[in-house]
């Protein structure tokens, strides 16, 4: 008899235990399906959001459109010079004209050689950053320009 008052203790346990374990299992089950549908729901949205943004920069592209300021950049922008404005022409002119005519244009004050960078992808929508040391180095070479400070300004030949 006791034997059998083992058994059937036993078999209860097992009986809760198992019950316990399968509940467990529905409600996470149930868990993993509610995020399976919302992970789907977030991936429509994505792709929708996508589709929009390869649309924005279609036709950012075919309007000849450059953004004057980076969100990445450290620099203060104000909402005017964050603005997207028409790409300028540069008129043929080499990248060593452009950095001589910005230079120039800074006068005594002298300017720094990001500035100038900066001032020609405003200008021109032209990247230059790779070789503006080179060619502020042939400037300088040259005769044409000469470091103060930080920044570069003219000689007196090129001043007037």
């Amino acid at each position: 008899m006791e034997a059998d008052i083992t058994k059937e203790t036993e078999q209860r346990l097992k009986s809760k235990l198992a019950d316990k374990l399968y509940g467990e299992l529905d409600d996470l089950t149930r868990m993993d399906s509610d995020a399976q549908t919302q992970v789907d729901r977030l991936e429509a949205e994505r792709a929708a959001v996508r589709k929009q943004i390869e649309i924005l920069k279609k036709m950012i592209k075919e309007a000849g459109l450059l953004r004057t300021g980076s969100s990445g950049s450290d620099e203060q922008t104000s909402p005017q010079s964050a603005a997207v404005t028409a790409t300028a022409v540069d008129d043929g002119k080499t990248h060593k004209q452009m950095i001589l005519e910005i230079i120039l244009e800074a006068g005594e004050a002298g300017i720094r050689p990001v500035d100038v960078g900066n001032e020609i992808k405003r200008r021109y929508g032209k990247d230059i950053t790779s070789g503006l040391h080179t060619q502020i180095a042939r400037l300088s070479k040259e005769g044409k320009i000469r470091r103060m400070g930080e920044g570069w300004k003219t000689t007196q030949k090129n001043a007037g």
